[in-house]
């Protein structure tokens, strides 16, 4: 009867290892399925019992802050609920950040048991990517080929607007912006896995690694997602200079150079870097007269008026994007219809909603995150973090569930899980 019951409880185990790593597979794919496999995980960890021995061996004060302060933020949310104009939405959004209720909550009481495969939920998320974007490749290639006129040649290889292979229409999943974010992290695990595991531990192993790495940075450039760009390039003359550190050849040093000065070539020949180069250059010449103003400057300007005027509680959980939308039209800019649009800076955006204290609990989230991973000297946590500030900078990540959950997935992960040493 013991055996029976250990049996079962493996078996349980085994099937929440199932569903942890399948999220981490899909994200990259199409959102709306997670949350059938989040709700199935969670399902089948209340069926694993054993709750105070699974908290014991995960329990560490450090841990035990990082779980409570998430789950303050996510209390903050729904107090918001209680002021807010528009319940319909605020409920909504409540449902949208359930992540930072449900992951804390699975990973505090999963992540010892999952230490041992903690390399496998990094190595399946970058084969999501690669997935991802082997689809959206297909699908620009179907949409570009003219089959009407029985034409082999891609019909809009050189229109912006109409190319495929380019920005949204290149991005079948989600948003250029986040895809590129996943893309550029999976860059960063596969260096990771390249130092720290046997995956690319053969020299044609070791050709494959520059051949995916390669492709990402392709995929990287036509999603022309100027953060992911941005972050990409940060990233590769990071571990260029590392290389160069390493290696104090002159001939190393030579090339590391000829390769960064290449790189910074070829970006500037991006369409969308080009013209956010002008609009900068035109926006400091002509101010809010230049038709062109930057759209993003606009919101933030927007958004620090919502904030001055509901400073200290906010606006309540629903009524952000209302008095967003208010603030826009009544200022003097250009280019109001973007009044729809939300803040595209996470903090704002928060400080909005929830105001001072949502703020605070947002920011002690992301430096809490920056102390664990520093003190453990988790160099893959730290680019993590360095590419989630950015984007937490320049987009709303928690207003879309592909934020939210890679967010909140990955800082779980690796509080309770990579840094939980592998059992021998």
């Amino acid at each position: 009867m013991q055996l029976k019951e250990i049996n079962y409880k493996k078996s349980i185990q085994n099937v929440c290892l199932f569903f942890a790593l399948l999220i981490s597979f899909w994200i990259p794919q199409y959102k709306f399925v997670l949350s059938m496999f989040i709700s199935f995980w969670l399902l089948f960890s209340i069926l694993q019992t054993n709750f105070k021995l699974r908290l014991l061996e995960n329990y560490s004060k450090k841990k035990i802050i990082f779980f409570l302060i998430q789950i303050c933020f996510f209390l903050l949310i729904i107090f918001g609920y209680f002021y807010s104009k528009d319940k319909e939405y605020a409920a909504e959004i409540i449902v949208k950040k359930l992540s930072f209720l449900i992951f804390p909550v699975l990973f505090i009481f999963s992540g010892k048991q999952f230490s041992d495969k903690k390399n496998l939920f990094l190595k399946l998320f970058v084969l999501g990517n690669i997935v991802a974007s082997v689809i959206c490749i297909v699908h620009a290639i179907y949409q570009s080929v003219d089959y009407n006129e029985g034409s082999l040649f891609f019909n809009s290889i050189n229109e912006d607007e109409n190319n495929y292979f380019r920005y949204s229409l290149l991005s079948v999943f989600h948003h250029p912006a986040y895809f590129s974010m996943y893309i550029v992290f999976s860059i960063a695990v596969l260096f990771y896995l390249k130092s720290n595991d046997v995956l690319f531990n053969t020299n044609k192993k070791k050709v494959l690694f520059y051949l995916i790495v390669g492709f990402f940075l392709v995929m990287v450039y036509f999603l022309s997602s100027r953060a992911g760009i941005f972050t990409a390039f940060i990233l590769i003359v990071w571990k260029i200079l590392l290389y160069v550190k390493k290696h104090k050849r002159l001939l190393i040093k030579l090339f590391s150079v000829v390769i960064i000065i290449a790189g910074i070539i070829v970006l500037s020949q991006n369409s969308r870097i080009i013209r956010t180069y002008y609009d900068v250059k035109n926006t400091f010449i002509k101010g809010k007269e230049y038709e062109s103003y930057p759209a993003r400057l606009v919101l933030w300007e927007s958004a620090v008026k919502v904030t001055e005027e509901n400073f200290w509680l906010g606006t309540g959980t629903g009524d952000a994007q209302e008095k967003l939308s208010e603030i826009i039209k009544k200022g003097n800019f250009k280019n109001d219809e973007i009044s729809f649009l939300n803040a595209h800076n996470q903090f704002l955006e928060t400080f909005m909603s929830s105001g001072l204290i949502g703020f605070l609990i947002l920011l002690m989230i992301v430096l809490y995150s920056f102390y664990y991973a520093v003190k453990a000297k988790n160099e893959l946590f730290i680019l993590f973090l360095i590419l989630i500030v950015i984007n937490l900078i320049f987009e709303s990540m928690l207003n879309t569930i592909a934020g939210i959950v890679f967010l909140c997935y990955f800082l779980n992960y690796f509080i309770f899980v990579h840094s939980v040493p592998v059992k021998k």
